[in-house]
């Protein structure tokens, strides 16, 4: 008897350790899905915008043929964005303010800045369409700061300058600091008056 309760009791244990190697499997799997779904969360939204059938409900048609007008100008922009994080990570390391690889950087900035008007349309539109300030719709345009930051290593006071003066009057003054980018103008303004430099008017 002693025997068969051990053999019970063995074939219990055995059971639960089983079950529970497959929860992990189970579970692990799952959460691998999860993520490969996040990866492609983008395209999948890009995906859905694109193809999405109009319902009748006026307001949330409006929002998505809105979305859909912007889609591609939103795509290149966080892209870009993206990139130019990348590249000054990269350039940053070689310690080369005014190296090829910061260039690059440079210039794929100038490249994005050149889409401001079109997004500052898109969250004009937005903010119409919720019916509220524009204010609250105004993304975070990055590029902007991260522009000012390397012509400001490079020494290129008027260009960090004239950067700033752009973003503030299209609108983009968040850059994620107390003083916005207002603060980060009047920082520069005052550094160079200190050290005496000669701007354009």
């Amino acid at each position: 008897m002693g025997f068969k309760k051990r053999s019970i009791i063995f074939h219990i244990v055995v059971t639960y350790f089983t079950c529970g190697i497959w929860a992990i499997i189970y579970f692990y799997c799952k959460s691998t899905t999860s993520i490969k779904k996040d990866v492609n969360k983008e395209e999948t939204y890009a995906e859905h915008v694109n193809n999405y059938t109009p319902t009748g409900d006026e307001k949330l048609d409006a929002y998505y043929e809105i979305e859909k007008q912007y889609l591609p100008i939103l795509m290149k922009h966080y892209k870009n964005v993206e990139k130019i994080n990348m590249l000054y990570t990269v350039a940053n390391n070689l310690s080369l303010p005014d190296s090829p690889q910061m260039q690059q950087v440079i210039g794929l900035c100038l490249e994005d800045i050149e889409l401001a008007p079109q997004i500052l349309d898109y969250c004009k539109k937005m903010a119409n369409h919720y019916n509220e300030d524009l204010e609250n719709h105004l993304i975070n345009y990055v590029t902007f700061q991260r522009l000012v930051i390397i012509y400001e290593k490079q020494k290129e006071y008027q260009k960090a300058i004239d950067v700033c003066k752009m973003a503030i009057e299209l609108g983009f003054y968040k850059d994620g600091t107390a003083g916005q980018m207002p603060g980060r103008l009047a920082r520069l303004i005052k550094k160079v008056n200190q050290q005496n430099i000669q701007l354009n008017k």
